[in-house]
Parts: structure tokens; sequence; C-alpha cells
């Protein structure tokens, strides 16, 4: 893979309420590659990583984020979101425009796949814990048992559902919808009230080990403490994702910013004082991101500079 010029990438200077050393972190591009097909979903994990584009799922280098083999297709159009089981190794998938789950053992890139449900589905997580995968609905959220991916259970929510994430502590799904509220649904799948946020909810990441949940907006980044909303900080353009190192409690934002060019930001948060602690500007169009037990990886969409492109990032 022939690596794209490192002068795309430009790192800011650290941000935060405090200017001290102490306080800030830098990210910086170790690696960067070009990608025969963009990445449209990265997983977060402890273990292998793994990627979704337009023809199925790809496996990348937990360290040097290369694309190391591809390993199943997904649907007729590809996977459009994917997760991993930290347990058992196997990989989850929604395709794109499909109404099924689907299941990879990565060792053999063998497929198995859900019965068709009601309406498409969208956003993809797991509950290593209690053997469950969730997955958004077009106006709802469907739980499947993970080993056998029977359907448990199937609620409806108000508003149309833009992300989800799980709290594994409490085995609580996070739904982030268009109508600015997160949506809580138990491990029963009983909806509980909303809590309304001062914008549309795009993105949703949880850190279970301290009670914080991170929602991406337009142009910002709402931190949510103890179920409470904390405050909103502010990052540049919109978040397109967002994952948490559970380590260190830090958030990695995505943002994208429009216009000719196109580039996109990489924005490192801390929520025990709720700021920014550093920022990165990448050469690409809309991003993704996700990670391994020791780095960052951010795809980016091809812009008329630049192909697609899979940045591995430290800090």
């Amino acid at each position: 893979m022939a690596p794209v010029a490192s002068a795309l990438t430009t790192p800011d200077v650290a941000l935060g309420a405090s200017s001290s050393s102490s306080a800030s972190t830098m990210l910086s591009v170790l690696h960067t590659h070009t990608l025969a097909h963009t990445a449209v979903s990265i997983t977060s994990g402890s273990g292998p990583v793994y990627a979704a584009n337009d023809r199925g799922i790809a496996e990348i280098s937990p360290w040097r984020g290369t694309v190391m083999r591809f390993v199943a297709r997904i649907g007729a159009f590809g996977a459009q979101d994917v997760a991993v089981d930290d347990a058992t190794g196997e990989v989850f998938a929604t395709g794109v425009s499909d109404d099924r789950l689907y299941r990879v053992d990565p060792r053999t890139g063998t497929v198995s796949r859900s019965a068709p449900q009601s309406s498409l589905l969208g956003s993809v997580a797991v509950d290593p814990l209690r053997h469950r995968v969730l997955a958004t609905l077009d106006t709802g959220l469907v739980a499947f048992d993970s080993r056998t991916l029977r359907v448990l259970w199937t609620v409806q929510v108000d508003g149309f559902p833009s992300d989800l994430a799980v709290d594994t502590s409490e085995g609580t799904a996070l739904l982030a919808t268009r109508d600015s509220a997160i949506i809580e649904v138990t491990v029963r799948g009983a909806v509980l009230p909303g809590l309304g946020l001062p914008d549309t909810a795009l993105r949703v990441a949880t850190d279970p080990a301290r009670d914080t949940d991170y929602v991406g907006t337009y142009g910002g980044v709402d931190v949510i403490r103890h179920g409470r909303y904390v405050r909103t900080v502010a990052v540049r353009g919109d978040v397109a994702d967002l994952t948490v190192d559970p380590t260190t409690g830090h958030a990695y934002a995505v943002g994208t910013v429009d216009g000719a060019i196109g580039h996109g930001y990489l924005t490192e948060l801390d929520a025990a004082h709720p700021r920014r602690l550093a920022q990165l500007r990448l050469a690409g169009g809309a991003i993704v991101v996700g990670r391994s037990a020791g780095h960052i990886f951010v795809g980016a969409y091809p812009s008329w500079r630049t192909a697609p492109t899979l940045y591995t990032v430290g800090g």
C-alpha cells in the first residue's frame, strides 16, 4: 500500500481548560495507508481490528493499520456497520440496504445470517457478557442471541435512531436519536424515559467503568455523567463517529468539514474535566474511528486530492 504524503496531516496545539503540558496530549499519525475500498466502520476492542466496506469485512493490522486480508462478503452491497465480540472473536455486521444481521467467524470466513427483519438494520453493537447483539431499526431496536441469531425482543422508540452503544456493565442500550435525545433500553427490552440534549444526537459512545456517555452532535460532543448532561465540548466539524479508550477514559471523535478539498479532524476529549485534549487535522472526506488496545484508527473517504485512506494514530 502506497503511503499518502504525511504533509496532509497537521497536529493542532493541545486544547483544553488548562494549558499545562501535564493536562494535554499530542496526537500524531504513525502510519498512513491508501485503501482499495473506503472504510465505513471500524471496530473497537482489545484484539483484532476489522473494517466494513462496500464488499464486506476486512481485517486490519492492530499496529500498522494495513489491510491484512479480506475476511468475508456481506450482503449484496457490502457492510455498513461492524462490531467485534471480544469474548469469542466473532464479528457482527449489518449490510447496506439489508434486513439481516450477519455473524462472521474470521478464522474460517464462515458467514451466518439471521432471518429477515421487519425493517432495514443500521448500527450494530455487541454485549459479550450476555451473549447479545443489538441493531437499530428504522424506528427501534432489535436484540439477537449472538450464538443462534435468534431474535430476543424488538422495541419501538420515539424518534429515529442514528447510532447505538451498549453499557456492558448493565446491559443497557443507548440510542442516539435525531430528535435530540438519548433513549435507554434495558437488557429485557424496556424503554426508559429519554434524556433531552441541546442538539441532534448523531453518534454515541459509552464508558461503563466511569458511568460516562459521549454524544456527538453538529460541532460538539455532549458529555453525560451518571445519567445527567454535564456540558458540550466544541469540536471541528460535525461528529461522524466516536470511540472510548476504556483504560484512560478518553473519547475520540472524528468530525467532517465540507469543501472542495475535504478534510476532517480527530479530537481527543477528557471527561473528568470535560474538554479537548488534542486535535489532529486529517486529509480526506467524512471519517470513521475505531481502536485496538494500543492505537486509534481513522478511516477517511476520498477527496479530490486523496484516495480512501486509513490512518494509525498514537498520542
